[in-house]
This record gives structure tokens, C-alpha cells and sequence, in this order.
């Protein structure tokens, strides 16, 4: 498994750090079995997701694709 995570803004990636609307967070075009996993988003969450590889992505990939 890993992370997705997707933004408009190119600079986006170079604040540290990036927060993202804990509403948007596990519900958008993720599998139901995904979201229902991690619907309570709560730390023992936040720490499994963490330990998944990560792609930083811009719309339209105006800047690089991040890795981490």
C-alpha cells in the first residue's frame, strides 16, 4: 500500500508542514475497505500511514513528483 496525496498549488510541497483538512483525509477516490479502516483517523491511524511510502503529486504535474 501506499499514500496518495494530491494538490492544485506547486508550492504546496515546500511548506513544512503540510497540513490537509482532516475531512478530506482517507475519503476521496479511496476504496471503501480503505476509508473504513481508517475512519476514526486517529493516532495508531496516523501512525500506520505514515509508514507507507508516500507520492506528493501536483495537478497537472506542473512540479515534480515527490517521493517519501
Amino acid at each position: 500500500m501506499f499514500n496518495l496525496i494530491i494538490s492544485h498549488d506547486p508550492e504546496t510541497w515546500d511548506l513544512t508542514p503540510y497540513q490537509c483538512d482532516r475531512s478530506r483525509a482517507i475519503v476521496e477516490y479511496t476504496a471503501n475497505e480503505i476509508s473504513e479502516r481508517y475512519k476514526f483517523f486517529d493516532q495508531n491511524a496516523i501512525e500506520e500511514l505514515k509508514s507507507f511510502p508516500t507520492l506528493f503529486v501536483t495537478e497537472n504535474e506542473s512540479v515534480e513528483t515527490r517521493i517519501g
